[in-house]
Order: structure tokens, then sequence, then C-alpha cells
């Protein structure tokens, strides 16, 4: 009753004086919980900013509609500069709060990948059903040229059986076991293997589920394969596909050919194209093209990273023995990092440049950043003809002096490797400090420096 009358009065006082932009808001009289929102009624603001959790406080309301909802800001850790509360009065106490508030983060849920709903649509299509019990009688083998002909015609999706076998198709209640057919399968559970030449369909899966063509589960506890698609829910484990997979959440391993997509990763990801990622919780994702809303611990590794919420990206202006004049841009995360990079040389041989590198960034004092480097050079001459290899790689060690929040000058001294063929460009005015040759090829060892501009 409490609770009615409590979240009616809330009603009533916003109604009446003001309005509350909250996102999916659930009242509770024992605990208060505000995140990332932003409270407005009448001239009151309380800025968008993250609330810690507060602690369960005693039972005890005392609303009306002419005082404004307040928090305890001894124990909602809120500056008090963040609101005022001298034109709304409200009845507080040391063991009494108001307002009992618990804001579920949903702005960022909406924001990721929904992949339930197609999950749910293939089960509901090959009549798998999450919410079903597990009330199947047991049989130990059997049979089905196709479904329905089988050893239990279409009461076999009232059974589980510890083998079941069909040239064709096969549709059955669970497995405890193995499960095999030439084209699909349809199951429930699967405690131990289902295999096919073309399709599997599966609620439930602990073991293994593997498909010529495509794998569709609910929850995989194992291992999931197929030649071109999996998708699952949850999986705790390794998915695995020529071209694409795609899973609500991952704990272990995902690899496909082209394309991952999921909403959470724990663990490692690989895609030969694209990897697109809601939540990095822990772990590595790879990928040409790598995309993730937020890295909880974690690294990305592409060249192109995007990291959309808590992301490093920075554009620089360098000039260098070995680019005499040159302009990067990195994205990722402060972690781990890619930069491409392009420029000219005129110094010497007039030439085209063109790198691509890793690396990390690290503070060492409010003034100064250390961000380490391994980038690769290939030259190209202006106009493009007789092009010969000429390739170096430097390992950096640049200096950061932070001159304002999002500006800084960089010293990068480096050391390189450079290997090319005789009679090639000369890259830079610094001669090297040691050679050899081998064949056709030269190698060169020494040291390079480079002054910029760093814009975050």
């Amino acid at each position: 009753m409490k609770k009615i009358i409590f979240t009616f009065s809330l009603f009533a006082c916003a109604c009446a004086y003001g309005h509350t932009e909250v996102r999916d808001t659930v009242y509770q009289y024992d605990t208060v919980t505000i995140y990332d929102t932003i409270l407005i009624h009448d001239t009151l603001r309380i800025k968008r900013q993250p609330i810690q959790p507060v602690q369960p406080l005693a039972a005890s309301f005392v609303l009306s509609t002419n005082k404004f909802l307040a928090l305890n800001s001894l124990h909602t850790k809120v500056h008090p500069a963040a609101y005022d509360l001298t034109n709304h009065p409200a009845t507080i106490s040391e063991k009494s709060i108001i307002l009992h508030e618990k804001q579920i983060k949903k702005e960022k849920d909406m924001k990721n990948i929904s992949l339930v709903p197609v999950i749910l649509a293939v089960q509901s299509f090959a009549g798998v059903s999450a919410q079903e019990p597990d009330t199947l009688k047991r049989f130990p083998v059997q049979y089905a040229l196709v479904y329905p002909l089988t050893t239990h015609w279409t009461h076999s999706t009232d059974y589980r059986y510890n083998l079941a076998i069909s040239p064709l198709y096969n549709k059955v209640g669970g497995i405890n076991g193995i499960q095999v057919s030439g084209i699909g399968n349809t199951v429930r559970n699967v405690k131990g293997v289902q295999a096919a030449g073309i399709f599997n369909v599966g609620n439930n899966i602990k073991g293994v589920q593997g498909a010529g063509i495509a794998n569709v589960a609910g929850n995989v506890t194992g291992a999931q394969g197929a030649g071109i698609a999996n998708v699952a829910g949850n999986v705790k484990g390794v998915q695995a596909a020529g071209v694409i997979n795609v899973a609500d959440s991952v704990q272990g391993a995902q690899t496909a050919g082209i394309v991952n997509i999921s909403n959470s990763v724990t663990g490692m990801s690989v895609a030969g194209v694209l990897n697109r990622t809601g939540t990095l919780h822990s772990g590595v994702q790879i990928g040409l093209v790598t995309i993730t809303d937020s890295i909880e611990n974690g690294v990305t590794i592409g060249l192109i990273n995007i990291v959309k919420r808590g992301g490093y990206r920075a554009f620089s202006l360098s000039f260098a023995d070995y680019m005499n004049v040159g302009a990067g841009f990195s994205m990722g995360h402060r972690k781990f990092f890619t930069t491409v990079y392009a420029g000219a040389n005129f110094v010497e041989d007039k030439l085209w440049v063109a790198g691509i590198g890793i690396g990390t960034r690290k503070e060492l004092s409010q003034r100064w950043d250390f961000q380490p480097e391994i980038v690769g050079y290939s030259y190209f001459p202006q106009d493009f003809r007789n092009i010969r290899n000429c390739n170096s790689t430097h390992l950096k060690a640049s200096f950061i002096w932070k001159a304002g929040e999002r500006f800084g000058v960089v010293l990068s001294p480096s050391i390189y490797h450079i290997q090319y063929e005789n009679n090639n460009y000369k890259v830079s005015p610094i001669s090297s400090i040691f050679s050899f040759s081998h064949s056709d090829w030269k190698n060169s060892f020494g040291f390079g420096l480079s002054v910029g501009l760093l814009l975050w």
C-alpha cells in the first residue's frame, strides 16, 4: 500500500509542479540507485552525471504535492552544487529519504545490437520453445526416414533419445547422446552431439553442434561450428563459422571468415573482415574493421578500429628525417590503437610515404604522456614510375607534452630497420649506423627523429 501511495504522490507532484526526465524508472521503498540521468522539476536541475548506488535506508515516506522530491546528499555522494533545494523544501532526516528510485541504464542497452528477436523467430519457425519444461519420455534409439516418418511418428517430439538418425530431416524433443541427419535436425535440448549436412536448430546445446551450412541455437555450452553461419543466444565455449557468426553474448572464442556480430564478448573474437561487438568485457577483438560500443577491459585490433564510447582518436602533424612532412590519424583505445600515416619526402629523393602502426598511450604526469609505437613505412616515387621495394620499420618512443586538454607537442626518437633493393631511394639525410647486404637486398639500422603536433 505504501508503494502505491508513494508512486501516486510522485506522479501527482511531477504533474502539478514540473516534469522529470528519466528512463525506465522503477520505484522501490528500500533501495535508491540513480545512474547517469537528468532530473528536471521547475527551475531545479540535477545535471547529467553518474551517481553511486545508495545503501538501503529506513522505509519512511513523507511526500506531499507541494514539496519537491529530494535526495539525502550525505548518502548519494552528489555534490551539493548539482542541485538547489532552497525553493523546494522537503521533509528529510538522517534515517529517511523521500525519493527511492532505481534508474536502469536503458539508453545503453537500446544502443546494443538486438539479436534476441532473430533467434526467437527462427526457433519459433522450427517449433522450438525456450520456456517449455523438460517432461520428455526416454527412449534409447530413434530412426526417421524424414519427419514425421519416425519411430514414434509425430510423437518423437515428446521423447528424449540417446541416438537419433535420419538420412533426411529429423525432429525430436531431446538428445542425450548423438543426433545425426543428412539434411537437418530440430531439437529442444541436446546433451552430446548434433550434426547435420545442412542445418541444425536447437534451444539449449550442451556439447557440440555442427552443420555444413548453418546452426541456430538459443544457448550453447561447448562448441558450435558451421560452414557458413552460426546464430546463438549465449555462447560459453567456441563459435566458429566460415562466413558469419551472430551471438548475443560470447564467453570463450568466436571466429569467422568474414563477419562476427555480438552484443558482448568475454574472451576472443576474430573475423576476417568485420568484427562488431556491443561491449568487450575482457579479451581481444580482431578484424580488418572492428567496431565496439565500449571496452571494459580488453583491446581491439584492426586497420579501422572504432570504439564508440571511451575510445581514442587523434590527429598528428609531424616532421621527421624519414618522412619530411606527414599526417597521421589514430583510432581505437588508449590501451591499444591503430595509426595510419601519409606524407612526403623532399629533402633527398622526392617520395610519397605511406605507413601504418600500432601503439599505446600512458600518462606519466599531469603534463606528460608516453606513447610507444611500432610503425611500418613504404616509399614510392612521386611520379609512381620505376617503383622499387623500399620499406622501413620504426620502433618509436614518443613523449607528449600536453599544452592543453586536447592539444600537445610530440617528440619521437626512434630506432629503425630499412630494407631496400640496391641502388634504391635515399630516404633520410641521416646516415645509418649499421648496414649489410644479402643478394640484391640491403639492410640498414639507424636512429630517426620526429617532432610534431597532436590533437585528440
